[in-house]
């Protein structure tokens, strides 16, 4: 399913950005991803819905942004946790450049 960029971009920075809570799983991606606000239409592009696409949709979402290096995966020495974070290019999130969207089926 296409996605806006600016959209996922908005969101990326009000996930990644704007919350103070510190590292994020991809289980509580997901779960802000499908409770954002009017998803449907301003992340994928559905006019007539604001309601999230089906579970395998976000899903894809979330593996490609992980497949294009815009966000990282990473595991907790410890507690083998899956955490997730931007990736930073010279202080700049790597979603602001053109070269990691090529991966990303867009709209």
């Amino acid at each position: 399913m296409p996605i806006s960029r600016s959209g996922l971009s908005l969101f990326l920075a009000d996930v990644f950005i704007n919350n103070p809570a510190g590292m994020l799983t991809p289980l509580l991606i997901l779960k802000k991803l499908t409770q954002y606000n009017d998803v449907g239409t301003f992340i994928y592009c559905r006019p007539r819905s604001t309601k999230p696409p089906s579970k395998k949709y976000v899903h894809t979402t979330i593996l490609q942004l992980i497949a294009s290096e815009m966000m990282i995966l990473a595991f907790d020495e410890d507690t083998n946790d899956p955490r997730c974070s931007l990736r930073m290019i010279d202080a700049k999130p790597a979603y602001l450049d053109d070269l990691y969207w090529k991966r990303m089926y867009l709209v």
